[in-house]
């Protein structure tokens, strides 16, 4: 009798383990939500190419920034759960908070500033508009958006390039 109930446990750990290593898989390797701009952005030359003008496809002339001189930070982002649940929810320049914005925190840059953020190649173009983050070793947070938008989001916090663009 014994064995029997052995064998049944042998067999339902082994399916367990085939379970998760086919989940872990099968996650790693989902595709990732691409990033539609709706509007003009700067765009990086991963291999730090020359500066030239080009179109994203809808007419708008996007700008390619050389990628050789780059500032590399801590970076999180954050989502409407910080607002624990208030219908009101501003920013620190006294605009509504959107976690689909393309907005970022910083502890003193100026609001309105714009930041190009790259990670692994892909980039996006984020105005400032908020304060913080209160962790240290962080400089910025980013918008969900902000997040999405260069792949971070499963990562959480990244070590991402950035650049103000004027």
């Amino acid at each position: 009798m014994w064995k029997s109930n052995y064998t049944l446990i042998i067999l339902i750990t082994a399916f367990f383990i085939l379970g998760i290593s086919l989940y872990v898989f099968l996650y790693k390797h989902r595709p990732v939500k691409s990033f539609q701009p709706t509007g003009p952005v700067a765009v990086v030359m991963a291999d730090g190419g020359e500066e030239e003008n080009t179109h994203n496809g809808s007419g708008d002339i996007v700008e390619t920034v050389d990628a050789k001189e780059r500032n590399v930070a801590s970076v999180s982002y954050y989502d409407i759960s910080v607002c624990e649940g208030r219908e009101e929810c501003p920013t620190a320049n006294g605009e509504q908070f959107d976690q689909m914005g393309l907005t970022f925190a910083h502890k003193s840059m100026e609001f309105g500033t714009r930041v190009q953020f790259c990670l692994h190649g892909r980039c996006v173009t984020c105005r400032g508009n908020d304060r913080g983050p209160y962790i240290p070793g962080r400089e910025f947070d980013l918008s969900y958006g902000c997040a999405e938008a260069i792949g971070m989001v499963s990562q959480g916090v990244a070590e991402v390039e950035w650049e103000i663009v004027k």
